[in-house]
């Protein structure tokens, strides 16, 4: 199997940092319009299976799967000059956000069922199999997630958790709540890019709610669910995740996670996953674009609440 990783920033080198040590995977090309980011990477792993790319000269070289880690401005152009020049090509994974323009959704589903390729966004957690049990659990119940901690790049993170909070209650309709928010517009940890500082609440059709919290000097990070009938606590570092039945006084063990937090442990699962089934175990394109219409919908008030174009990794 040959990869092709488009994009050398810190997500590109994280997809890349264990791939090479699958015995199936013969060769991994890099390739970034910005040669400096190479340098990085030749540092940080060192593997003759690796090669850099001057050009992105499609025709010249065999590749079996396309991740595209690169940011999103331009990334619609992109991945269509790459289903133009690779036909046969018929996996492609995507970072998150995948476009700031829900036109672009639009048109690159309707090439994908063309062409038939398979159009992946790399979104992890609905295929963890706790957060599977927990969606049988629930059904379509009523419930609030909270998630909160320090530091946790909030604003790039939310299309996650939105993406999770659509999973689990079933793709109820998403919206923001304004009234009763308070958050502030910060830098982000890394430089040109912003984030939020406090509360943000989204609803769906149903009632269940999705609370995010970005606190300066909060204690360890934390991901609770409340329903009428239980309430689960965890924190996706640790191993294990809590239930407290309403009925009862105490939490008990509802489920041994032992998560991949580290993107380069997700993607050397779902690449061996892949090579062992021939099937790649993340959403496609189709089943994600509602959640992130709510948020490119939620940046835009941003930008026009804080009049200035955001930034986001």
């Amino acid at each position: 199997m040959n990869i092709l990783i488009v994009g050398s920033g810190n997500i590109g080198y994280r997809h890349a940092q264990k791939l090479h040590r699958i015995k199936e995977v013969k060769k991994i090309f890099f390739f970034d319009n910005n040669k400096k980011k190479y340098t990085n990477i030749k540092k940080l792993v060192t593997s003759e299976k690796i090669f850099f790319l001057q050009n992105l000269n499609l025709k010249q070289i065999k590749i079996d799967l396309v991740i595209i880690a690169t940011t999103v401005e331009n990334r619609y152009f992109l991945l269509k000059r790459i289903i133009k020049e690779k036909p046969k090509l018929k996996n492609i994974i995507l970072e998150k956000i995948v476009f700031l323009k829900k036109i672009h959704y639009s048109k690159i589903i309707r090439l994908a069922e063309t062409k038939k390729i398979n159009i992946f966004t790399n979104y992890p957690r609905p295929c963890y199999k706790f957060y599977i049990k927990l969606k049988k659990l629930t059904r379509q119940k009523k419930i609030v997630i909270k998630v909160k901690g320090s530091n946790w790049n909030m604003l790039s993170n939310i299309v996650h958790f939105l993406n999770l909070f659509e999973f689990i209650n079933l793709n109820k309709k998403i919206t923001f709540i304004e009234e009763k928010n308070k958050y502030q517009l910060i830098n982000s940890n890394r430089v040109g890019y912003n984030d939020l500082l406090g509360k943000i609440t989204f609803t769906n059709s149903i009632g269940s709610k999705l609370i995010l919290i970005n606190l300066k000097n909060s204690k360890k990070s934390s991901i609770e669910i409340e329903s009428n009938e239980f309430n689960i606590f965890f924190n996706e570092e640790d191993d294990n995740v809590y239930i407290k039945n309403k009925l009862k006084d105490k939490y008990e063990i509802f489920y041994n996670y032992k998560p991949s937090v580290l993107q380069s442990k997700i993607t050397y699962k779902i690449i061996k996953y892949f090579i062992k089934n021939n099937e790649i175990q993340l959403q496609k394109i189709n089943d994600t674009f509602l959640s992130d219409f709510v948020f490119i919908d939620f940046i835009k008030f941003l930008e026009s609440k804080f009049q200035k174009k955001l930034y986001i990794t």
